[in-house]
């Protein structure tokens, strides 16, 4: 059974991430139902918390994180926000913002993930004020026992427009006391907030093509410069772009997005069912969600344009 690190990274304009949220809101929602049915044990974060505060604040971090908040204290920001190391030293090079370099492994990197590809050089800003706004809510039937604590999909915007390089980035966002995740605090020096990528652990049998279809759809309706990477950049993408294009050639954007937004809803939750009831599934990458099925193909057939 393998596993991989399925990563994102791109930005968001104010009306893009509202209406994105709306839809994530339905998509935490289902995974909160599920997570209250059948919830991990009391000791889930035993393995991975560093001390036991850590623990008790992984514990008692709620299922769905809705986030919308002003900081004015100092934020590390780290440049594992961009896809590529060297956009964001360029953009901190261009208004003159101080890097800061670390040596040691990035602060994120989790106890059981040996990456033999990582920077050995971790390289962050720091900024002085930032608002945070978005969701971050944990998946069902990822964690525990696998991996505890690499289970949440965050779409968190970072507004800092003083900052334009980093204005409107998804984050995952970590403070030292209220929300420490599994991070290396010891390795962050000059601010109790420290911004990354958003990440997730997969194992492969589970969700894996899932991901790949719904980060296409947020990435052809919501956020044209999302990357993602699960062994490779963009999987699929060129595949899925297509069919989004033709659906929405048809239908017109809102009613396709709307459309498919529904069927990869329903296909998570069938693949969730799968696996709470049998504690495994077949789905894989092929079979994730792929092709025409549930609304978008009533939408179709409504429309006179499916065959």
């Amino acid at each position: 059974m393998g596993s991989v690190g399925v990563s994102w990274q791109g930005s968001g304009l104010p009306a893009q991430q509202d209406e994105l949220l709306g839809f994530l809101e339905r998509l935490a929602v289902a995974n909160d139902e599920l997570l209250k049915e059948y919830p991990p044990p009391p000791d889930e974060y035993d393995l991975v918390a560093r001390t036991p505060q850590q623990r008790e604040r992984l514990r008692m971090r709620p299922n769905i994180d809705r986030i919308n908040r002003a900081i004015a204290e100092g934020i590390e920001v780290d440049s594992s926000v961009f896809g590529d190391r060297g956009e964001f030293v360029r953009g901190a090079e261009e208004i003159g913002l101080p890097l800061v370099g670390v040596e040691g492994p990035d602060a994120d990197e989790g106890l059981f993930v040996l990456n033999l590809n990582a920077a050995r050089q971790r390289i962050a800003v720091r900024l002085r004020k930032a608002s945070i706004y978005g969701i971050n809510f944990k998946i069902f039937g990822v964690g525990y026992p696998w991996y505890p604590g690499e289970d949440r999909v965050s779409f968190v915007f970072l507004h800092c427009p003083e900052v334009l390089f980093l204005d409107g980035r998804i984050v995952d966002i970590f403070h030292r006391d209220e929300l420490p995740g599994l991070i290396r605090f010891d390795t962050i020096r000059g601010s109790d907030w420290y911004a990354s990528s958003a990440d997730i652990h997969l194992r492969e049998e589970l969700y894996l093509g899932w991901f790949d279809r719904f980060f296409a759809w947020v990435k052809f309706f919501f956020i044209p410069n999302l990357r993602w990477w699960s062994y490779e950049d963009l999987p699929g993408y060129d595949r899925l772009r297509a069919e989004f294009a033709a659906i929405q050639g048809q239908v017109g954007p809102a009613i396709a997005r709307a459309a498919i937004f529904d069927d990869i809803l329903a296909s998570f939750v069938s693949q969730a069912q799968a696996h709470k009831s049998s504690r495994r599934t077949i789905a894989g990458r092929d079979e994730g969600g792929a092709g025409l099925s549930g609304r978008t193909l009533r939408v179709l057939r409504e429309s006179g344009d499916a065959d």
